[in-house]
């Protein structure tokens, strides 16, 4: 029994190694990839909910994330308001979300500077949060988690589906945004609950490659992600939920495997 028990705390600990120094991999948007899944459930939207991820980029226009009733033919689904999604808006870093209109949660920057930088949106009972770089940059108590709209449908990453008429079609661009993205974005995570101003510094303080809260509820670009999957156009979702996502491209353009970077 001492020897059974010795052999897990090993296995744990070779895994936990692995998890550690696993290889981390970026998705580098050309203004024709992205990647898109299923989304998590946010039926449980009066907790709140949390979004994040690691960008790069020297390009301050377009839309890095999006989160819609959209489905992956690309038509609108019945819903012609954008729900969350991260972009520029007037040159500015902005969380966008949907009460009723459009409410957006702007930084005082664009972060287009070439550097990685950790983005967080989070919502919670008093209101709509920015983070960049574990630091509040904007905030909006006209949008909580009694008033934001309650949609799960799809996740977009490296492009999004915005206001342009009657039906909305991913990447195309509305008359507000240029719905395509340039760069790169990696660790996406989401979370069915409103995060902790703590829990997002300590989520940048751990790093590129952080773990996820074992709270999340879709995981994407996880450290470890499987090269092999990525290179066959699948991004695993790591939450254990299998929202797994799947890499396509606008313009019939083909999909080329160096858009897929590790990170040293």
């Amino acid at each position: 029994m001492k020897n059974f028990k010795l052999g897990i705390a090993l296995i744990a600990f070779l895994f936990l190694i692995f998890k550690v120094n696993a290889t981390q991999y970026s998705i580098v948007f050309d203004n024709y990839s992205y990647f898109y899944a299923s989304a998590p459930s946010f039926s449980n939207v009066l907790n709140g909910y949390s979004i994040v991820f690691w960008f790069k980029t020297t390009t301050p226009s377009g839309i890095m994330f999006d989160n819609q009733l959209v489905n992956t033919t690309g038509y609108n689904a019945g819903n012609t308001a954008y729900d969350k999604f991260f972009g520029w808006y007037a040159g500015n870093l902005t969380f966008g979300v949907w009460n009723g209109s459009e409410v957006y949660i702007s930084s005082s920057s664009s972060y287009a500077d070439g550097k990685w930088h950790f983005a967080s949106g989070v919502v919670n009972a008093s209101g709509g949060y920015l983070f960049v770089d574990g630091v509040l940059v904007g905030q909006n108590t006209g949008v909580n988690s009694s008033n934001a709209q309650n949609v799960s449908g799809y996740v977009m990453v490296g492009g999004g589906a915005q206001q342009g008429g009657s039906s909305e079609q991913w990447g195309f661009a509305g008359p507000e945004f240029n719905n395509t993205f340039l760069g790169s974005v990696t660790n996406v995570q989401i979370y069915n609950t409103a995060l902790t101003f703590k829990q997002i510094s300590n989520l940048y303080s751990n790093g590129i490659a952080s773990q996820a809260l074992s709270t999340v509820a879709g995981w994407w670009l996880a450290p470890g992600s499987s090269l092999n999957d990525l290179n066959f156009g699948t991004v695993d979702d790591e939450s254990g939920n299998g929202n797994n996502g799947f890499i396509a491209t606008v313009n019939t353009q083909p999909f080329n495997t160096s858009i897929i970077q590790s990170i040293p």
